[in-house]
């Protein structure tokens, strides 16, 4: 076996054992001590947070880390219960900070570690495959991917962290991409767009099929969205090629 050879299978064992070694050392004292069986609704997350009294900050601003990189729950649970402890401009900034801090690891996790690392975190290499040919047409496709919401945005970090990108341009896409999501999320959770009473009822009741609607509409015409989203992220790059010239 050639010396580089020896090298690179090196790297991949150590890469993987310290990978594994963190997510046990997060994983297991979460379950033995029952902590994770409170994470399966945004009320029970909201019992676990505030039990950290004086440190509730902090425990909500790890979970939104942890969430990106290396527990898989769901971002609508953890912000929820993040916007009924603190309210939703709080809840807003912390998980916004930690989202970001979680995003930018996740890159350089994907970048340091390589692409096995991300279908060892993804679990699916098809899946992987297909996040990488859709980023490789463009980094706008990119943008345009975190900016909507029928992506695996976590995922796509990691999966940007083994290609080209620019760091410059992955921190400026996901302040972007992030702030909106998240802050749209804290707001319509805590009702101070749309009220839950009076005029917001009928509001909410529309909004509700709406985004039925929607979900249903992602998942029969995926395929479609998608060739969508990479061809408005084609144009973006040439329109921008051209106005270089």
């Amino acid at each position: 076996m050639k010396q580089t050879t020896k090298s690179s299978l090196k790297k991949v064992i150590i890469s993987f054992l310290i990978l594994t070694a963190i997510c046990l050392a997060i994983y297991l004292p979460l379950y033995f001590t029952g902590v994770w069986s409170q994470f399966d609704s945004p009320q029970d997350l909201k019992i676990w947070i505030n039990k950290w009294g004086g440190y509730s900050y902090f425990a909500f601003g790890l979970i939104q880390f942890l969430q990106v990189t290396f527990i898989p729950l769901p971002a609508a649970i953890t912000t929820t219960a993040g916007v009924w402890i603190f309210g939703p401009w709080t809840a807003m900034w912390i998980s916004y900070i930690a989202v970001m801090a979680g995003s930018l690891a996740a890159f350089y996790l994907g970048r340091w570690l390589g692409r096995k690392l991300v279908i060892w975190i993804s679990g699916d290499e098809k899946e992987v495959e297909k996040w990488e040919q859709k980023i490789k047409k463009g980094k706008y496709t990119y943008f345009l991917m975190m900016l909507f919401p029928f992506f695996p945005d976590d995922v796509l970090c990691y999966v940007v962290g083994t290609t080209k990108m620019t760091l410059k341009f992955f921190l400026a896409t996901n302040l972007i991409a992030r702030f909106f999501s998240i802050g749209l999320t804290c707001l319509m959770v805590s009702g101070e767009i749309v009220p839950y009473s009076g005029w917001g009822i009928p509001v909410w009741i529309v909004s509700i099929v709406l985004m039925i609607g929607l979900i249903f509409v992602s998942f029969k015409y995926e395929t479609k969205i998608e060739r969508l989203v990479e061809t408005i992220g084609e144009k973006i790059k040439k329109s921008r090629k051209n106005s270089d010239k």
